[in-house]
């Protein structure tokens, strides 16, 4: 790990930049693997993961480090009333 990760300033122009660029994907309609890249980013910076640690899209898994298990989706939700879709439930209660 680098210095940087682990004395960031979490009110510094570089951490607010990795969070922003997490937001401005969901909001762009990005695809989940942009999001995904953008998240591990953020992990990676913040130093919660190591990019030796941090491994993408293994199996189901879209990110994974250690303890720590994200699953990104463009929505969970695809029926009305935000009622969560049952396959994507049913895979974070796989994991």
């Amino acid at each position: 790990m680098t210095d940087q990760q682990n004395h960031f300033d979490p009110d510094g122009s570089a951490f607010l930049d990795t969070i922003r660029l997490i937001i401005n994907r969901h909001r762009q309609n990005a695809t989940e693997a942009d999001i995904r890249a953008a998240v591990g980013n953020f992990l990676v910076f913040t130093g919660i993961a190591t990019e030796e640690d941090l491994y993408r899209e293994q199996g189901w898994i879209d990110l994974q480090s250690t303890n720590l298990i994200i699953e990104t989706k463009r929505r969970i939700g695809t029926r009305p009333g935000f009622t969560p879709d049952p396959g994507n439930v049913q895979q974070l209660d796989d994991y």
